[in-house]
């Protein structure tokens, strides 16, 4: 569970990472962690029944809680137990820090060369950059249910994993946080987190909610780069033999991607030099990549 408050204007994210970890064969009295450039400001152990619901708001978790001794070294945080954690066993640490991350998560701004450059936030994990914005096991084989209950500048929208509890603003200070919610386990490198200024285009496929986040100047772009998703869902689903396995299946789009596009779980990221005026499509079709990103949510989430 991440609590972050992102400072656009600072390219910074604050907050708590809270772990619940279980270990399967041996006892331990330590846990690692992989964090990259962080400032930590305390690790602690909550106690039973500490840690928040998952439809919970924004609340302090940290009044009981026990403070923990750590070493972070290069990007390895290591923390030492209270006491003992057997097989079975699950003990939940909170983890109090901030960064400017170099990698990982990405803040994109206008300039003097390019005034027209959208104002965005997004991340991009794969395969070992997750843990340059939040403290995690940053392996692809380990599997996690998360939530993210992020914090922005009220301009921005919000697309992450999974389903939106809530969103709540608060007019006073001009921000506004949204509240996602992963419950399949997936890996680090597919926790993912984009703000921007989007028009979401709602569509459905038997219920299945199929979202797309286009930019409000471009609206009949995205349409035609996004249109015939749930027909590819229908499509995969008869031809694997398995329906899509998620609660949702959005796309969003970003400036200055790495690459063409990434298979987040539930939510894909896609390069917005995806979109084409109805001239260049006579040319060309970027249906595959819509098609590629999709079919990993059999294959590989």
């Amino acid at each position: 569970r991440l609590e972050l408050d992102v400072d656009f204007d600072k390219g910074s994210v604050a907050g708590k990472a809270i772990l619940t970890i279980t270990p399967f064969v041996d006892p331990v009295s330590s846990i690692e962690l992989d964090a990259a450039e962080m400032s930590i400001g305390a690790v602690r152990r909550l106690q039973a029944g500490q840690a928040a619901p998952a439809d919970s708001p924004l609340i302090p978790l940290s009044s009981m809680a026990r403070t923990l001794q750590y070493v972070l070294d290069r990007e390895r945080l290591v923390i030492e137990l209270d006491q003992k954690l057997k097989p079975g066993d699950s003990a939940t640490i909170e983890v109090e820090y901030s960064c400017k991350p170099r990698k990982g998560l990405y803040f994109i701004r206008p300039d003097s060369a390019y005034p027209d450059r959208p104002s965005q936030v997004w991340s991009q994990g794969q395969t070992e950059d997750a843990h340059w914005w939040f403290p995690c096991v940053d392996t692809p084989h380990q599997k996690m249910t998360t939530e993210i209950l992020v914090t922005v500048d009220k301009r921005f929208d919000v697309l992450s994993n999974g389903v939106l509890v809530s969103r709540t603003e608060d007019k006073v200070n001009g921000r506004t946080s949204f509240h996602w919610r992963q419950d399949q386990p997936h890996p680090s490198y597919l926790v993912t987190l984009v703000a921007g200024e989007y028009k979401v285009l709602e569509s459905q496929l038997h219920g299945l909610p199929v979202n797309y986040y286009v930019y409000p100047n471009m609206v009949e772009e995205g349409r035609r780069l996004f249109s015939r998703t749930p027909q590819m869902i229908e499509f995969f689903a008869s031809r694997f033999g398995y329906p899509y396995p998620f609660s949702k299946y959005s796309q969003v789009l970003v400036h200055d991607f790495l690459f063409g596009a990434m298979e987040n779980t539930s939510a894909t990221t896609m390069t917005d030099r995806c979109l084409l005026d109805p001239r260049a499509e006579l040319d060309i079709s970027y249906e595959d990549i819509v098609a590629h990103e999709l079919a990993h949510h059999w294959f590989g989430d």
